[in-house]
């Protein structure tokens, strides 16, 4: 059916077809292993041929109650994965639409697991789930040979616990594993960091935290001319 529908809407790199199993298939299967047993509630973005998500759904028909969100805004792709469902009877709800506008439209609530592949960078991808992580939420992001990058580059923005698992395809890409809570973390001021609940935060720079006085002075502004303990440090 996917080679049928190639023919006129671009659902994968043409130079996979002849491997579609390994490269695409086998690929999405392998995130089922590193989902929390017994995980009902799915999302995934970007989903456009179905890779990961509706292989995944597929996988879960056997299981009560379980339930993948699709989030494709091509609505060529939406109408395949629509199609595909229907014939495969995978228990999914596809939304023809942006991430980001379904968050602000739809009444978000926790999931259980949040997955993509080639979609975004990790940084961008921490943002675009937040909404939809809760204290047990596990993240499984599908990623290339970039992935040690893309995670250094995250931290500069947030601060979160993932692991770095080997892809069972291809021996260049990783399955990044958000991982559960259990382990907690404070920074020098005392809050807790990232752990997939909603925080995101540029890194605090690392100085001494203001006295009350300061404190103080800030709040009355800068309207009455410099703070009194700019004066002091000026040796005025």
């Amino acid at each position: 059916m996917l080679v049928q529908w190639q023919r006129t809407i671009n659902l994968v790199a043409p130079s996979t077809l002849p491997d579609l199993w390994h490269r695409h298939f086998a690929d999405s299967a392998q995130l089922l292993a590193y989902a929390p047993a017994g995980a009902l509630a799915w999302i995934d973005f970007g989903s456009g041929a179905g890779f990961p998500g509706l292989v995944l759904a597929i996988m879960l028909r056997e299981r009560p109650g379980a339930r993948v969100t699709l989030v494709e805004s091509d609505s060529r792709k939406a109408a395949f994965l629509r199609e595909v469902a229907r014939r495969t009877g995978a228990p999914v709800d596809i939304r023809a639409e942006r991430a980001e506008k379904l968050s602000t439209q739809a009444k978000v609530t926790a999931t259980d697991v949040i997955t993509a592949r080639a979609l975004a960078s990790l940084e961008s991808l921490l943002a675009l789930s937040r909404p939809w992580f809760g204290a047990n939420t596990r993240a499984l992001f599908l990623k290339g040979r970039d992935a040690g990058r893309e995670i250094e580059e995250a931290r500069g923005c947030w601060q979160f616990d993932c692991r770095r698992e080997p892809s069972l395809t291809d021996a260049e890409a990783s399955v990044l594993v958000r991982q559960p809570e259990g382990r907690r973390r404070q920074d020098h001021y005392g809050h807790q960091p990232w752990h997939g609940t909603g925080r995101h935060r540029r890194a605090r720079p690392r100085h001494r935290p203001r006295s009350a006085g300061e404190r103080l002075d800030r709040a009355r502004g800068n309207a009455r001319g410099p703070r009194t303990h700019d004066l002091r440090r000026a040796g005025r």
